[in-house]
């Protein structure tokens, strides 16, 4: 199995908010894959994590360091070239939530 195959629609999954997100991911991920075996659905876990731990670093850099927003996108697509636009704007906007949470202004609210 090929995780990047899978990702769109595992990372549709582990952004969802409500009710679900109450149930593990790897229970989430398995119902929506039963053919994948528990190794493939590690393998999305940690796929789905390194795209929502990049977000947050490229909020950062948009925030603290003036990264254009299209370059943030442009290295997303780079690193992960499966994810379709929706689900990487969907993603950034994560990003953009956790910086404006920690930081109580949006990374595109840069101080000079």
């Amino acid at each position: 199995m090929a995780v990047a195959d899978h990702l769109n629609e595992a990372l549709d999954i582990s952004l969802a908010w409500g009710p679900q997100r109450m149930v593990p991911l790897p229970e989430r991920l398995k119902a929506k894959f039963p053919a994948l075996s528990d190794a493939d659905i590690a393998a999305l876990e940690r796929e789905c994590d390194a795209v929502l731990s990049m977000v947050c670093s490229l909020a950062d850099q948009i925030g603290d360091h003036g990264l254009a927003p299209s370059e943030a996108h442009a290295r997303l697509h780079a690193r992960f070239p499966t994810l379709d636009d929706k689900r990487a704007a969907y993603a950034m906007h994560q990003g953009y939530y956790s910086y404006w949470r920690d930081n109580g202004r949006g990374p595109e609210d840069r101080r000079s």
